[in-house]
C-alpha cells in the first residue's frame, strides 16, 4: 500500500519518489527546481519567449522525475519504498512542497493570460499573452477610468480583460461607438496605423481588406489608446446607462467585436482581479 501512494504523491511531488528510493540528492533537486521554476512563471516575466521556455522546463521538470521512478522501479528492480527514509517523512516533505506551492500561486504578483479572440484589439490582439497584475479592489482603492482591467463575471470563470470607462454613479452613453460621460462625450480622433498585414488578429471575422477598418485615439483622464471600429458592424448603442453603486463599467477597445458592459452590465468591484500591465513580445 505504501508503494501505491509513493507512485501517487509522486505524481503530484516529483523527486518524491526518488526520495522514498534513498536517491535524496535527485529527490530534492527535482523538488528544488520545480518550486524555482514555478516561482519564475509566477513573477520574473520578460517575454513571451521566457514565458514559454520556463513553462516548457516546468513541465520537463515535473514528468521526468516520475518516468526515473518508473525506469528504476520496472528495468532495475528498486524497491518503491525503502527502509532508509521513514513515509512519515515523506508526508511532510509532501506537504512542504505542496503548501509551498500554493503559498506561491495565492501570493503571486503576476498572472498571464492568452488571449482568445480581439475584443482589445488593437491593444491586444488575437493569440497575445497579457501579464496581469493582482489586485484585490475596495470601494476606497477602484482602478481609475481609462485602466484595462481583468475581472470575471458572477458565476463564471472565464477572465475578460476590458478597459474601465465608467465609476459608481457615472451615467453613460454609448452612441454611433462613441462614449459620452457624465454628459461629456470622450474625444476621438482618426489615427493612421498599420496592420502589418495581420488584419486576421484584429478581427474575430477573417477579412483579407482593412478599408472598413478604422483606428481611433481616444484621449480620456491623461490616457491616451487606440479604439477601432468596423464598418460591417453596426454599432451597439446605449441611452443613459447609470452605474450602480459596487459597480463598474466597461468597453472593449474593439467597440464593434466586444461582449461589454453594453451587452452585460455593469461589473462587481470585488470580480476585478486585476490590471492589465503588459503583452509579452
Amino acid at each position: 500500500m505504501k508503494s501505491f501512494l509513493v507512485l501517487v504523491m509522486s505524481i503530484f511531488a516529483p523527486g518524491l519518489g526518488q526520495i522514498s528510493m534513498g536517491r535524496k540528492k535527485l529527490g530534492f533537486s527535482f523538488l528544488c527546481l520545480l518550486v524555482l521554476l514555478y516561482f519564475a512563471t509566477k513573477f520574473i516575466l520578460i517575454n513571451k519567449v521566457i514565458f514559454l521556455t520556463t513553462n516548457g522546463l516546468l513541465w520537463f521538470f515535473y514528468i521526468s522525475p516520475i518516468f526515473i521512478l518508473a525506469w528504476d522501479h520496472y528495468k532495475n528492480k528498486k524497491p518503491l519504498f525503502t527502509n532508509k527514509i521513514k513515509f512519515k517523512y515523506l508526508i511532510l516533505i509532501y506537504s512542504i512542497f505542496i503548501i509551498t506551492c500554493v503559498l506561491i500561486s495565492k501570493k503571486s504578483l503576476n498572472i498571464v493570460y492568452k488571449i482568445p479572440n480581439a475584443s482589445m484589439a488593437p491593444l491586444i490582439k488575437k493569440g497575445d499573452y497579457v501579464v496581469i497584475k493582482k489586485i484585490t479592489p475596495t470601494l476606497l482603492d477602484l482602478p481609475m477610468r481609462g485602466k484595462v482591467i481583468a475581472f470575471k463575471l458572477p458565476n463564471e470563470n472565464i477572465v475578460y480583460i476590458k478597459r474601465l470607462m465608467g465609476l459608481p454613479g457615472d451615467e453613460i452613453k454609448v452612441t454611433n461607438n462613441k462614449i459620452s460621460i457624465n454628459g461629456a462625450e470622450v474625444p476621438q480622433s482618426k489615427f493612421p496605423y498599420d496592420f502589418k498585414g495581420k488584419i486576421n488578429l484584429y478581427i474575430d471575422r477573417p477579412t483579407d481588406s482593412s478599408d472598413r477598418l478604422h483606428v481611433w485615439q481616444e484621449e480620456f483622464i491623461k490616457e491616451y489608446y487606440l479604439v477601432m471600429t468596423n464598418e460591417d458592424i453596426p454599432s451597439h448603442d446605449q441611452e443613459n446607462y447609470i452605474v450602480p453603486e459596487g459597480h463598474v463599467y466597461v468597453l472593449g477597445d474593439n467597440r464593434s467585436s466586444s461582449k461589454d458592459s453594453r451587452h452585460i452590465n455593469a461589473i462587481p468591484i470585488e470580480n476585478i482581479i486585476g490590471y492589465f500591465k503588459y503583452v509579452l513580445d
